[in-house]
């Protein structure tokens, strides 16, 4: 996607039982706010046997569609996350796109489990830099750039980001679908 061409994955029906694993998570409701203050909720980490299984399923997907050599692939967070704090008590970093990690070798999933259409997972460009993703090597021109967007636009408009601003432009979005697994770097 985009103009950097970087591969996202959506497997529709992931889990054989995806039911299963919404009934672990209201077994005990010992959702937390993460110690970043940075995710708009709280969380609660999933059993040891999702990590094993989200490693060997994935393993071969990440080996084909992103040309990585065979080896073993380890799983570093897995939790439930759910959005809980309203459009108005986001901070301003929370009100325009993140990334999650810099290096070219990690990626992020996320699974739908929700029965209620939560709008997908959609992935931008930031316009100043043209920048699709952000690379370590990239940081400190995208940091820079962005407190240009600040100086120019004034900080994001208050809420969740759903689509094209001054600042970024939506290149993908990924339609929620219950069990779909969304894979991007």
């Amino acid at each position: 996607m985009g103009g950097e061409q970087n591969t996202v994955v959506a497997i529709d029906n992931f889990l054989a039982d995806p039911h299963a694993l919404m009934a672990y998570a209201s077994m005990k409701p010992d959702f937390t706010a993460p110690e970043n203050p940075f995710y708009p909720g709280v969380r609660k980490t999933l059993p040891a046997s999702y990590d094993s299984m989200l490693r060997d399923a994935l393993t071969p997907v990440l080996q084909k569609e992103y040309n990585l050599p065979e080896e073993n692939f380890s799983v570093d967070t897995c939790h439930y996350s759910l959005v809980t704090k309203g459009a108005q008590e986001l901070h301003p970093l929370q009100c325009a796109p993140h990334f999650d990690a810099t290096t070219e070798r990690q990626f992020a999933s996320i699974l739908y489990l929700t029965e209620t259409d939560m709008g997908g997972t959609s992935l931008y460009r930031h316009r100043g830099s043209g920048f699709e993703h952000i690379s370590a090597a990239r940081i400190p021109r995208y940091e820079a750039m962005r407190q240009e967007d600040i100086r120019r636009y004034g900080p994001p408009t208050r809420g969740y980001i759903n689509g094209d601003t001054p600042a970024f432009q939506r290149i993908c979005n990924v339609s929620w679908r219950f069990n779909r697994l969304v894979i991007y770097r």
